[in-house]
């Protein structure tokens, strides 16, 4: 059904009332914030805490985490838009949705401004994955500054249905909510500006793409709003999905060697190999095959070590010191395998002489 578009506005108010009157009810924004509230309330229930959430918890429960994320969990892109670390990130960002959100849902129409919202911050967590791949990213930040992002689209393109008045006013909303937190997140260690820029570009784009008004559309034109924001999405997250390299998972990996070193400890121990000599019945066929299974696990996590990308330089130093030391490993361990195979002593005590200097220094 065509509907007649309204007389030009020429006042702030008069645009104002314009809006209202096109989108009388601006239900999505109270809508996300009340999801927001109870996805956080649910949460402190199942005994995450309200103040300091572990990183574990986060993890657990969908934040974007790269070597998760890229591991085939790609759902923690938009999962995380709707966690929060702690109740004071809940209440900052859940404040400046309110404040503007509401105001852009009626400028560009209640479900446009929906379908906008979640690729914005779908947007946010893929720059975020790109640039902080080994960072833990939750919250709805990236969402909210494409709310923004969106006011300066339409500012950008469509300007021209609006008052000079009001375009002055939205004009320093947005530059002084910008320039604000691009302050805070340079003296405020934590802040994923990443997600944040990316979601206030990813609304630029969609707010350019939807620029017209909604008291200026016809039923028809927020259909292809929304066509014209939703297909934006698809090619964003599938460009994304399938050009994001995967994300070495430094800490689940580092937990895995561990592990194997235990059992290799605890093997050498049980078999007394460090006490015995080496005789034809020193060690059985089978406890060579347990050996050699650890051995295996041991070589596989070298593998894995080496071909790990994407790393914080903290972590690429941890790695070299790690693979120098699992290589001292890896060769003494083959070495005492064949000296128990071969009966022979003097590879055997070359074997434990390579194990014992094997170091992580």
């Amino acid at each position: 059904m065509e509907v007649t578009s309204p007389p030009e506005a020429n006042t702030v108010d008069d645009f104002a009332a314009e809006l209202r009157r096109r989108t009388p009810y601006a239900w999505v924004t109270p809508s996300l914030i009340a999801a927001n509230v109870a996805i956080f309330a649910l949460l402190v229930v199942l005994g995450v805490s309200p103040t300091l959430p572990l990183t574990t918890d986060l993890i657990r429960f969908g934040a974007n985490y790269g070597p998760r994320t890229t591991h085939g969990e790609w759902w923690r892109l938009g999962s995380s838009m709707f966690l929060h670390i702690g109740i004071l990130h809940l209440l900052m960002n859940m404040v400046v949705l309110w404040q503007m959100g509401r105001f852009v849902e009626r400028l560009v129409g209640n479900w446009p401004y929906l379908a906008a919202y979640v690729v914005s911050g779908l947007g946010g967590s893929l720059v975020s994955l790109t640039w902080n791949p080994q960072i833990v990213s939750a919250g709805a930040s990236g969402a909210v500054f494409g709310v923004y992002g969106m006011l300066g689209g339409v500012l950008l393109v469509g300007r021209r249905h609006i008052p000079m008045a009001a375009v002055l006013l939205m004009r320093r909303s947005l530059l002084t909510f910008v320039g604000l937190n691009f302050l805070i997140g340079l003296q405020i260690k934590g802040i994923d500006l990443a997600c944040h820029f990316g979601g206030l570009l990813t609304g630029l784009v969609v707010g350019a793409l939807i620029a017209q008004p909604s008291w200026r559309a016809t039923d028809g034109g927020m259909a292809a709003k929304l066509a014209r924001v939703v297909l934006l999405g698809v090619v964003l997250v599938g460009g994304g999905v399938a050009s994001t390299p995967v994300v070495f998972d430094f800490a689940g990996e580092l937990e895995q060697l561990k592990q194997v070193e235990k059992n290799l400890n605890q093997r050498y121990k049980a078999f007394g190999i460090f006490e015995r000599e080496v005789t034809d019945s020193t060690t059985s066929p089978v406890e060579l095959a347990q050996l050699d299974e650890d051995i295996r696990q041991l070589d596989a996590s070298l593998a894995a070590f080496r071909a790990g990308q994407r790393l914080r330089p903290d972590q690429e130093t941890a790695r070299d010191r790690l693979v120098r030391y699992m290589v001292e490993l890896s060769q003494g361990s083959h070495l005492l395998s064949d000296a128990l195979r071969t009966h022979d002593s003097a590879k055997k005590a070359q074997a434990l002489s390579q194990l014992r200097s094997a170091s992580l220094q």
